[in-house]
């Protein structure tokens, strides 16, 4: 029996049949590379999100306020910072960056600590700082014994309580400001769980250039304690873009 020859037609059939099933598989190769990768900066819609898991170093962007090098680490996957004796006047390690402006859209920012405080007013969490005296602070605070969920506003004049909730001293708090304009909310909840409760609103100090500051304060004096921060998240929301106006149809000739 003759060997049967392959013609030409079947070899571009071939070659059309392996061309689609690459263009199929691609896209797929390439999310499964990036889901891989876990970029630190990411784009979805109208929003720009940044994320630092603090892992082994610090990202792009933060600088230290009054920083005492032997009291940060990483350990285990997360950023430490030892819990200094005093107010936030004399905090040591205060973790800055910029904050985004809130003119353009809402700015919404989250972080995850943890820590094991003995002290009265031993807080750690994170504020929208201006300077030590004008700040918002959500912060995780021992008062009077049990733990909790702080929200404080510090103006130039005078400063008040926004809100406070009991939290448990064992878990690991997730903290969330929401911004849009000149107020601000704070939010929490347990790590691992999905719905947010509100600790309190209130107007944004002013006065400058806002940062984000991660802080620890009024630690023991003679006790060495660790605050532990992870998961930074940074989320600007982008207004809509205007739609094109469609272009005029051309004359025909």
């Amino acid at each position: 029996m003759r060997p049967r020859s392959i013609g030409p037609h079947w070899i571009t059939h071939t070659w059309h049949v392996g061309s689609l099933l690459i263009l199929c598989l691609l896209p797929l190769a390439m999310a499964a590379a990036a889901d891989a990768a876990g970029p630190s900066n990411e784009k979805q819609g109208q929003q720009s999100a940044l994320q630092d898991g603090f892992e082994g170093k610090l990202g792009e962007g933060w600088s230290w306020l009054r920083e005492e090098p032997q009291g940060w680490r990483f350990r285990d996957g997360r950023l430490e910072m030892r819990v200094g004796h005093g107010t936030i006047e004399r905090a040591t390690n205060v973790l800055l960056r910029d904050a985004p402006p809130t003119s353009q859209g809402p700015v919404v920012a989250e972080v995850t600590v943890s820590n094991d405080p003995t002290e009265q007013y031993e807080q750690c969490g994170m504020a929208w700082y201006y300077n030590d005296r004008q700040y918002v602070k959500l912060v995780k605070e021992v008062v009077d014994g049990p733990s909790w969920i702080v929200m404080g506003c510090a103006l130039p004049e005078k400063g008040g309580l926004a809100g406070k909730l009991a939290f448990p001293k064992e878990d690991a708090a997730q903290l969330r400001f929401e911004v849009s304009g000149t107020r601000i909310e704070g939010k929490f909840r347990k790590a691992g769980q999905t719905e947010w409760t509100s600790v309190g609103t209130c107007q944004l100090p002013g006065g400058g250039k806002p940062k984000l500051a991660l802080i620890t304060f009024n630690g023991p004096e003679k006790t060495t304690h660790w605050a532990r921060f992870d998961d930074f998240r940074l989320i600007v929301s982008k207004p809509p873009q205007p739609a094109a106006s469609p272009k005029p149809a051309a004359a025909s000739p």
